[in-house]
């Protein structure tokens, strides 16, 4: 009887154990989907940059800018 509630506990961990697994490889395949997604925007950002000739501005913007934390929003921004 021993060995049979053993077996039973194991494979109930297993099941467990597969399922987390399985939630897990589902949260990082949504992940990956977000980032390709965001890579796809910031390739879209720079062809913009670099369509109006804003480079030296971007330079400039991300060199000197600072985060600030604006009481109206909910999160900082970045600001010169």
């Amino acid at each position: 009887m021993a060995v049979s509630d053993t077996v039973i506990k194991e494979h109930l961990l297993y099941i467990n154990t597969k399922a987390n697994l399985e939630e897990a490889c589902d949260h990082i395949r949504d992940l990956e989907t977000d980032l390709d997604q965001y890579l796809a925007e910031l390739k879209y950002l720079y062809d913009f940059v670099k369509y109006r000739e804003l480079e030296e501005d971007f330079r400039f913007f991300r060199e000197n800018a600072h985060l600030d934390s604006k009481k109206d929003l909910p999160f900082p921004s970045y600001v010169l």
